[in-house]
């Protein structure tokens, strides 16, 4: 080539030509000076053109090929799930492109895509990472070193891995720097990482809780040898847990050494828990325990023992007690049973026998209690029951669902009330105690008969009374306190509280503090002496306090004020009396010495009159006072009717006024006080007369009633026209005989019939 360039174009070049260049040139004279040789070297160099030509043509297809598979593989590239960015070398290690995949700045979200440069991809990393990173491909760059990072934006994670392809000359073909997106990946470790945690410290809670376990424990495998065993058990077997586990060492039972397995196979073929109960030497001890072995997945079984050795010897310790227990039940007079949890009679005394009257030997062959109902329900011995099935199944529900003390009364057909009591027993089942209250149910009636009198007269009772207990509180209060005090509720109170309640009614008296006081002083000291209290409203209280049994204290507040107002009005009675005796004698001393004989008769009457008034308004002062009391005696009524005519004839005759009295019929006698009472009959008698019409007949008549529990006796007349309409109710003597009569128990009115007034007297017979 240079030979050629000399030639043509500058000659000075073939100063400069090497030896190989000058070889060619004397040919290539040489051959201008042979026309033939020329047309041989045109001839070689056109077929080297030619040959020339078709490797030119032929390496550009191979290039056009590589390039399509090129091609192919970069779109390859571009459709893996993980990003990259590519730098390319050329022949003498310079940087001849950088390519970032659509992948990559999608996921980093480049602003120039595929043409982002590398820099881009630094500034969406954090500072450290992509510090990390570029300090990465340069140590990559100088020794041909792959790397792989953990990268992050701050919000996602990246795995970034790099790669360095080399010539043959070991130089810098292309490097490769690949991005996947592992924030799922991260968090799904994070959560492994943490269920990883919590399962060992599962793991070590349950490891710890086997270990801990006061008995041993063992596993074993489809092979029915020890897998595992926990510190209880290797102590058991004097070795440790591995060493029990590697050496397959089991528990020695007293019968057979084989037992063990033979117990866990029995488990894994029956497919549920098997027990045995053996004696086992463990810690140098012979112990009875219970074995049990449990069927698990995949052909494995749990097994454990249990030592019931204490529980045995309570068992026996039970059963003495037990037998003791039974033979104290055995001389009880309370009927008593004791059926099992399979509700079979596994115990009774002479006393259930005598009670139900049922054979020993039947009994004794433990029946259910389905049966025993069924026994007694033959023989009349149960409560009427119209659905027999369902008291049945009620009382067979109580072995299931009773879990306290019931008792009820039972009513039998004969007669016989039975408290009967049920228990669970402790050792499943019912304990039942059958007892005849039958006089007890009769003498609780007659006490709270009894009670419901006492508390009737006490809250009946005039005098206002409280009943203190021993602790100082209040236990009672009748109504007359109640509304003697103005009180509404009582309740417990204590007895300062009390008297502060009473004291209301002394708030302006100047003498309140003491007496307070003394009221505290003489119910403490409860010896019984009176005192009165006169209150600010007018009232005057007798007031005392007596011991009780039991340790209380009785009060009583009584009204006395009546009483005082009676032995004033007595008082004045006297006094009247003396003037009425003065008077009466002065009268005498005027008749015996101015009147004549019919005078002194007059006035005789006149006296008795006066002092008949004068006693009939004293004896109404006492009976509106409350303080007249009746001497009662049994008394004959038709005596006091006849007495009672033979007294009014006379007033009747001057009145012009017939009595007529109507036939008697048996009269029983009667409770009554005999002068009250003929003063009362007298004076509705005498008010008859008086208001009677002259030339009519005043009729008397005497009936039974009520099945002679009531004496009725009338008095009928015709009354004056000029009689007025209330007469009855406003005439002194007729509310002096109304009184006199409700005092004994009866009851006076009149009524006006037809034409006739009719006075009805009842009185009740005792």
């Amino acid at each position: 080539m240079n030979f050629c360039f000399a030639v043509f174009v500058r000659a000075v070049y073939l100063l400069s030509m090497k030896a190989m260049d000058l070889f060619l040139a004397k040919i290539f004279l040489f051959a201008f000076s042979y026309p033939k040789t020329l047309a041989v070297l045109c001839l070689l160099a056109f077929v080297l053109l030619v040959c020339a030509a078709a490797a030119a043509f032929k390496a550009k297809r191979t290039a056009e090929t590589g390039k399509g598979d090129a091609l192919v593989a970069r779109e390859a590239l571009e459709t893996q799930s993980d990003g990259f960015y590519l730098w390319r070398y050329n022949a003498i290690g310079f940087l001849q492109s950088a390519v970032c995949s659509r992948r990559l700045a999608v996921m980093l979200n480049l602003a120039d895509g595929k043409n982002a440069p590398f820099e881009a991809v630094l500034e969406k990393l954090t500072p450290d990472s992509a510090e990390k990173l570029a300090e990465s491909l340069t140590e990559m760059r100088s020794d041909n070193r792959p790397f792989t990072l953990e990268l992050t934006d701050g919000v996602r994670s990246f795995l970034a891995a790099g790669k360095r392809q080399l010539t043959e000359k070991q130089t810098g073909l292309l490097d490769i720097l690949w991005f996947r997106d592992i924030t799922d990946i991260q968090r799904q470790i994070a959560d492994l990482s943490v269920r990883e945690k919590d399962l060992q410290n599962h793991q070590s809670i349950l490891s710890e809780a086997f270990n801990a376990l006061p008995f041993p424990v063992w596993l074993r495998g489809s092979d029915l040898r020890i897998r595992a065993c926990n510190t209880s058990y290797a102590e058991a077997v004097h070795a440790s847990a591995a060493e029990a586990v590697a050496q397959g060492t089991e528990l020695v039972y007293e019968k057979s050494p084989r037992d063990a397995r033979v117990l866990a196979a029995s488990a894994r073929a029956a497919g549920k828990e098997r027990k045995a109960r053996e004696f086992v030497v463990m810690n140098g001890k012979r112990r009875r325990v219970e074995a049990s072995e449990i069927p698990l997945s995949d052909r494995r079984t749990l097994g454990f023992v249990r030592d019931i050795t204490a529980e045995r010897e309570l068992q026996d310790s039970l059963d003495a007690n037990i037998a003791a227990h039974n033979s104290v039940l055995e001389h009880l007079k309370t009927a008593i049973a004791v059926f099992d949890a399979d509700t079979r009679l596994r115990f009774y005394n002479t006393s259930f026998l005598n009670l139900w009257d049922l054979e020993e030997e039947w009994l004794d062959g433990a029946p259910t209690y389905s049966h025993f109902l069924d026994m007694l329900r033959d023989k009349r011995r149960l409560p009427e029951n119209r659905d027999f099935a369902a008291y049945k199944n009620r009382e067979l529900k109580n072995f299931s669902s009773l879990v306290s003390e019931t008792a009820e009364n039972i009513h039998l057909p004969s007669g016989l009330t039975l408290c009967r009591i049920i228990i669970p027993h402790p050792q499943g089942g019912l304990l039942m105690t059958y007892e005849d209250v039958t006089g007890h149910l009769t003498m609780e009636r007659s006490v709270t008969v009894l009670n419901e009198t006492q508390e009737t007269v006490f809250n009946h009772l005039r005098e206002a009374v409280l009943l203190f207990g021993r602790d100082g509180r209040l236990k009672a209060a009748n109504d007359s306190y109640k509304s003697l005090w103005n009180l509404q509720e009582t309740g417990a109170l204590t007895l300062p509280e009390v008297i502060e309640k009473q004291m209301a009614f002394f708030e302006t008296d100047q003498n309140r503090d003491a007496l307070k006081e003394q009221l505290t002083g003489v119910i403490t000291a409860h010896s019984g002496e009176v005192f009165q209290i006169l209150r600010p409203d007018g009232k005057v209280l007798e007031f005392s306090a007596y011991s009780v049994p039991g340790g209380g204290v009785f009060v009583s507040y009584a009204d006395a004020t009546n009483e005082e107002k009676s032995a004033a009005a007595a008082a004045e009675k006297d006094k009247m009396l003396a003037r009425f005796k003065q008077a009466a004698a002065q009268t005498d001393r005027l008749r015996e010495t101015f009147l004549n004989r019919m005078r002194g008769e007059i006035l005789a009457a006149d006296a008795a009159d006066a002092r008949f008034l004068l006693d009939q308004t004293l004896d109404l002062a006492l009976i509106e006072s409350g303080s007249a009391v009746l001497e009662l005696d049994c008394i004959d009524f038709a005596v006091i009717l006849m007495e009672l005519i033979k007294s009014s004839v006379e007033q009747a005759r001057k009145a012009a006024v017939s009595l007529q009295l109507n036939p008697l019929p048996e009269l029983p006698r009667i409770v009554a006080d005999k002068r009250r009472l003929k003063q009362a009959l007298f004076a509705f008698l005498s008010f008859a007369v008086s208001v009677a019409r002259e030339q009519s007949v005043l009729t008397l008549s005497v009936k039974i009633e009520q099945r002679r529990k009531v004496l009725a006796f009338s008095i009928a007349c015709t009354p004056k026209e000029s009689m007025p309409q209330n007469a009855f109710d406003e005439r002194f003597e007729t509310l002096f005989a109304k009184n006199l009569i409700e005092m004994h128990g009866g009851k006076a009115q009149a009524a006006a019939k037809d034409s006739l007034m009719i006075i009805d007297i009842k009185l009740p017979v005792k």
